[in-house]
């Protein structure tokens, strides 16, 4: 993977591009930071990506990862909302499949996290231990970020990097 030993994700700081994300109901785009005399800033290397779009539940998710069976698998992200059309309730989900691609829903896993103010970036972890996914046959992970808008209308915009799957 781009960045760190054992990320499962591919493109997981945006740093080259956004190869192995999916928008959901939004458009990304890939941004290089230009740095602090520009307030322009991110939390691992220079890229991050932009998540813009004018529904609730707006995001992206990326590609599949294989895992290893039966082992723990521990997910991270960093969002930022560049200005108050990003905040509200951010949703970082794991979903498990099965070697044929079936999904296995019992052990999906999901936190939220509100984001109450703009120009910080916002470390949301979680966790699926492996006492959950033993027995379970799973060899294949996704990562979702949902966002609900704090009020709704108009349109959204958050920032993303620095995203973790690893096992």
């Amino acid at each position: 993977s781009e960045y760190g030993a054992g990320n499962l994700l591919e493109s997981p700081s945006f740093e080259k591009s956004l190869y192995g994300w999916t928008p959901i109901s939004s458009n990304l785009t890939r941004a290089v930071a230009k740095g602090s005399l520009f307030n322009d800033l991110c939390s691992h290397g220079q890229g991050y990506c932009i998540v813009a779009g004018a529904a609730a539940g707006m995001g992206l998710t990326s590609s599949r990862a294989e895992l290893y069976t039966n082992r723990a698998v521990r997910s991270s992200v960093v969002v930022k909302a560049p200005d108050s059309t990003g905040l509200g309730t951010y949703t970082l989900t794991l979903k498990f499949y099965s070697l044929d691609g079936t999904y296995i829903p019992e052990v999906t896993k999901t936190t939220t996290f509100e984001v109450t103010q703009t120009d910080l970036w916002y470390y949301i972890r979680l966790n699926e231990t492996q006492p959950e996914l033993y027995g379970k046959n799973t060899s294949w992970s996704d990562l979702t970020v949902t966002f609900t808008p704090a009020t709704n209308g108009g349109s959204y915009t958050f920032y993303i990097d620095r995203t973790l799957m690893q096992q």
